[in-house]
């Protein structure tokens, strides 16, 4: 029978894996790109956790899956975390369930608790407590810790030294599911590396062979041979990122933009949350916060989750003055109009011209100096995505240059000149078997391609509705998976079928 493992090495490009290999950090992720077929993976937009990922394991872009960043803007302009229920398109487990294949899937964002599935889950690190599914599995995941950014809090010298300790305890529950329980598939996702190159990134990317955070990354290289050493036969070993990291020399404030325009008329600033005190944390914890962009992106929808009412870390934009805004990690501005918003609903036809005003603005950015363009691309969201779910998806989205990262904040100049290292738009991709190319380039690869590829390896019609297509030329000539053509299913259909008659029995067994 036909297996298929993937790996998720949370916002790894190829550049972190040839530097660590070069310095003789790891060397089983080098071997798998010489003896496998590999390639630079394109993200999504925004490339972000929560909807690369989504993106990943459905094949459709996030108009259609719905989650287009890792919170949700309101009609009433608060923010919520999303959680799996937010997710419109079946993912790859869901699919396979459906024809009757068993699963394994850990620390998969967003899938958390399951709806349709068969065989064993472990929660994501998003889900606010760590959970077996089904509960009879629990014995199987006794050493499983889900990893946590806010062990930085604990111990930000040692937070390295944390990581290792989940690590090694994750890395014990996978070997033991991936022998003990059956299945077709198996989805695990490394979380830690997408932490430490927030934290530790020129640690990361410099010459100390010995430091801890490296260490994290060779024990992570160590289990992916030993990955590489079971597959055999009918198996096959994707080892994939959904996204990359990188430095950047500039950062752009799009909301000091959009109020140096006219859009936004009251100055917004960071205040800490009074419902912070109930935290167990030290006093620290408030300044480490304020001074910490990624820090309040990442602990923001954390504490959200966790019901310690996170409102306050988020820009806060009265609406009465404001005409449009950009919302932390969404890659692009809201314009304040009725198909989104309650409180001031402007008409359709204010808001084409006021969308058709914002791009002209953030299209004709320059850099004061060295005079370049900032933004490679600035567009309307129906010329980007599409499906049911565009209207999630702020109305101008934006795509910075490549020395350009954005943020949401409005404070001093638009454009800020000085290093920040946070995610970037190309991760990586490595197929390894016996049917696989060995030695070949991939190129045009997209993260959407690899549910579809999945499934076309299993022998299984790929969804109908899916934006990726299987990458065939991981193949080698003559081999099943080559030659075999490709073919379509409505899936969607079914999962919603199935979706509803699972409500309604459980509304029966409540009545």
């Amino acid at each position: 029978m036909r297996r298929v493992a993937v790996i998720g090495l949370d916002g790894v490009p190829w550049k972190v894996v040839n530097k660590l290999h070069s310095d003789g950090v790891i060397k089983h992720l080098a071997e798998l790109r010489e003896e496998g077929a590999h390639g630079h993976l394109a993200s999504i937009i925004p490339p972000f956790t929560v909807p690369a990922w989504t993106s990943m394991s459905t094949g459709v872009n996030p108009g259609k899956h719905g989650a287009y960043a890792t919170h949700a803007l309101r009609s009433d302009y608060s923010l919520r975390l999303l959680t799996s229920r937010d997710v419109h398109y079946p993912r790859v487990y869901e699919i396979l369930t459906m024809k009757g294949f068993r699963s394994v899937v850990v620390n998969l964002p967003l899938s958390y608790p399951p709806a349709v599935f068969r065989g064993v889950m472990l929660s994501d690190w998003l889900y606010p407590r760590r959970a077996v599914y089904p509960p009879e599995a629990e014995e199987l995941a006794e050493d499983y810790t889900p990893p946590d950014p806010l062990w930085a809090l604990q111990n930000p010298a040692n937070y390295a030294v944390k990581v290792m300790k989940g690590l090694k305890g994750m890395i014990k529950t996978l070997k033991r599911l991936f022998k003990e329980v059956e299945w077709s598939l198996f989805y695990a996702v490394f979380s830690e590396t997408d932490f430490l190159l927030h934290r530790n990134y020129d640690e990361i990317m410099s010459s100390d062979g010995n430091s801890p955070a490296r260490e994290v990354f060779r024990r992570i290289d160590r289990f992916i041979g030993w990955m590489m050493d079971k597959t055999c036969g009918d198996s096959l070993l994707l080892v994939v990122s959904d996204h990359g990291f990188t430095k950047y020399r500039y950062v752009v404030h799009l909301n000091s933009l959009l109020r140096e325009g006219g859009y936004i008329r009251v100055k917004s600033r960071w205040r800490a949350s009074t419902s912070l005190s109930r935290l167990p944390v030290p006093k620290f914890f408030y300044r480490y916060v304020q001074r910490s962009r990624n820090m309040r992106r990442l602990i923001g929808p954390i504490l959200d989750l966790l019901g310690f009412g996170s409102a306050s870390f988020y820009l806060k934009i009265p609406t009465s003055d404001s005409y449009a805004f950009a919302p932390p990690d969404y890659f692009g501005v809201y314009i304040n109009s009725k198909d989104v918003f309650e409180e001031w609903p402007l008409e359709d036809w204010k808001t084409s011209v006021l969308r058709k005003r914002i791009i002209r603005l953030f299209n004709s950015l320059r850099n004061p100096k060295n005079g370049d363009k900032v933004f490679r691309g600035v567009y309307a969201r129906e010329n980007l995505f599409h499906g049911p779910h565009v209207n999630k998806i702020p109305h101008v989205v934006l795509i910075p240059g490549p020395q350009y990262w954005m943020d949401h904040e409005m404070a001093g100049d638009v454009i800020e000149e000085g290093s920040h290292v946070d995610h970037s738009l190309w991760g990586l991709f490595a197929a390894y078997g016996s049917d696989v190319n060995a030695g070949v380039k991939l190129r045009g690869i997209s993260l959407l391609d690899v549910t579809p590829t999945i499934l076309h390896y299993l022998g299984l019609p790929i969804g109908r509705e899916m934006d990726g297509t299987p990458i065939l030329d991981a193949f080698r000539e003559g081999s099943d998976a080559r030659s075999r053509p490709v073919i379509k299913a409505d899936y969607l259909r079914r999962w919603r079928a199935t979706l509803r008659m699972r409500r309604l029995r459980r509304k029966l067994k409540r009545s």
